[in-house]
């Protein structure tokens, strides 16, 4: 009997509820961490949605365990955060936020549903801190990205 090749990747497609075309192709060697996510809207926001909340959830329930006031209020401020953009993924506006945490948490998220490796999960992030060089969200100016791999 003769097997039909990619019938294993078109019954996965079907359980996504993905009919042929439907599958936008992503350039993960040159992508940002905003496509990542974007991708993840278009292919499953149901299933991203879900992984949102199920962070933020992790975030709200282990606040405490820091003892510390102010990452107490910042870990309930990221899960706040983090669910605010999983309902708005649930009402259909996709647009990806601008907060570097809960931009983070949801490339974090997406990947996964997208079985990134991590090591372009982690050539990716790369891209985008490298774009983002300059002072941090402590303040502390975080330089030239290309100045770490000079030695200097």
């Amino acid at each position: 009997m003769k097997r039909r090749a990619g019938s294993k990747a078109a019954s996965r497609d079907h359980i996504f509820g993905l009919k042929k075309g439907d599958m936008a192709s992503i350039d993960y060697a040159t992508c940002d961490v905003s496509d990542v996510i974007a991708h993840s809207l278009k292919l499953h926001p149901q299933l991203l949605r879900d992984r949102l909340r199920s962070h933020a959830c992790v975030h709200a329930e282990f606040a405490d365990a820091y003892e510390n006031r102010d990452v107490t209020r910042s870990e309930l401020g990221l899960a706040d955060r983090l669910h605010s953009f999983a309902n708005a993924v649930r009402r259909g506006d996709y647009t990806i936020p601008d907060d570097l945490d809960v931009r983070r948490e949801a490339f974090s998220c997406a990947a996964s549903l997208q079985d990134l490796h991590p090591i372009m999960q982690q050539a990716i992030a790369e891209r985008e801190d490298a774009g983002k060089a300059g002072p941090d969200r402590s303040g502390r100016d975080r330089g030239n990205p290309n100045d770490a791999s000079r030695g200097h």
